[in-house]
């Protein structure tokens, strides 16, 4: 079983929250995770996935949630988002008791419950009383069972060598496989047809019970739009001209894909600084995995197409970092930069603490000059304080006083 770095967190929350929700994508691990958290002997769990239980949620709520011993794990409770209100409700009764629920959901909890759609009425926020925290795939460090300490490092300005130097396959290999856990064990041909399962039964399953949205076919033309997009800005127009479908209808189905941690937006640099800046978001998927699988890439193409790698390899690090950033103790803010004439561009832009840093990532293994001019622009304009290039060569680098040269090896191994 795979060591969560999520895990103490959630036990420290437990402490002192009456309910730990934990919400993420189908099949990253919420569930095995959540029956870690409940001692042993005292595990009661239901799961919203079962017919019979979901009826007794939907006639009698009250009835069901006061028949668990606590503290009790509940499953998938987007498929009754109503149950939060009388989770809310027994907590009151109960305050002072430690966690009393860990509860699971596929999607986003905080939107299905504010849907007027729902046939059983809305649930609540149960502000003040619930931690929410979501679980990514996989890192690359939970992987290996290690601890990644680069972002420490980002923020240090200071970098030790790479534990291992990795190959492009090696590098295409982990973007093709992602970070499911369910994949990492599978030969290549079985994580592609897992994947395809996964996509169409996710998008039946949560796009149709819980958003009510009649045509999931049209909803998965438009998610492998965006995977052929991928690391491009979203522009809406487009998508409805490709697809010939309304903006209402192209604006309910990118909220509920990303409510259902299937896609994931970078949002764009918004600090004022007297310019006219981007801001639309660049188009990402929790996992490139599923980018993989929407657009039918395998190792060999993203080998034999530089310009295909270039964008499938920034969507990667974005999200490897962004996932890492999740499991900090740090308040850490990810966006991407680019003026409203395209002179200048930075592929992530970070945040944290009176930092900011500035990120361009390369699928390129030999260093060129031109790499750093936007990241050189925004230093001298002190937009961005430091500046790093992620790139798939060997070598790790101190340009200069504020500019790193750093391996994906980097923030790969361990």
């Amino acid at each position: 079983m795979i060591k969560r770095t999520l895990e103490n967190y959630l036990l420290e929350a437990m402490e002192d929250t009456p309910v730990v929700a934990i919400l993420g994508a189908r099949q990253v691990g919420k569930s095995t995770l959540a029956q870690n958290l409940i001692p042993s002997g005292a595990n009661q769990r239901i799961t919203l996935d079962d017919n019979t239980t979901l009826q007794l949620a939907n006639d009698d709520p009250v009835g069901l949630i006061r028949s668990l011993k606590t503290p009790a794990l509940i499953d998938e409770i987007q498929k009754a988002p109503h149950l939060t209100s009388t989770i809310k409700m027994v907590v009151d009764e109960n305050r002072g008791e430690g966690c009393l629920y860990v509860i699971t959901g596929s999607a986003d909890l905080r939107a299905v419950s504010s849907s007027k759609s729902h046939k059983h009425g809305k649930g609540d926020s149960m502000a003040g009383r619930v931690e929410w925290v979501t679980l990514h795939p996989l890192t690359q460090a939970e992987i290996a069972g290690k601890e990644s300490t680069f972002i420490d490092e980002l923020v240090s300005g200071e970098f030790t060598e790479p534990s291992t130097n990795l190959d492009l396959e090696d590098v295409v290999n982990k973007i093709v496989a992602g970070g499911y856990p369910e994949l990492q064990n599978r030969t290549p041909r079985r994580q592609r047809a897992w994947l395809k399962g996964y996509l169409n039964s996710t998008i039946r399953s949560d796009l149709e019970s819980v958003y009510n949205i009649r045509n999931s076919d049209e909803a998965l033309l438009l998610l492998k739009s965006l995977a052929v997009n991928i690391s491009g800005t979203l522009v809406k127009s487009n998508v409805q001209k490709n697809l010939s479908i309304d903006r209402r209808t192209t604006d309910t189905y990118l909220s509920s894909l990303t409510s259902c941690h299937i896609i994931d937006f970078l949002p764009a640099w918004h600090k004022n600084e007297g310019k006219a800046l981007i801001t639309s978001p660049k188009i990402n998927f929790v996992d490139t995995a599923l980018v993989c699988s929407l657009r039918g890439i395998n190792e060999t193409d993203l080998l034999n197409d530089r310009t295909l790698l270039g964008d499938i390899f920034e969507a990667f690090v974005v999200t490897e970092f962004r996932r890492l950033a999740n499991l900090h103790e740090l308040d850490i803010d990810t966006y991407h930069y680019r003026d409203a004439k395209g002179r200048v561009e930075v592929d992530l832009m970070v945040t944290v603490k009176n930092l900011s840093i500035g990120i361009e990532i390369k699928a390129g293994s030999t260093y060129q000059s031109d790499w750093l001019k936007h990241l050189r622009k925004l230093i001298d304009n002190k937009v961005i304080d430091r500046g790093v290039v992620i790139y798939t060569g060997d070598h790790q680098v101190h340009i200069d006083e504020k500019i790193w040269l750093i391996p994906i090896s980097k923030m790969l191994t361990f």
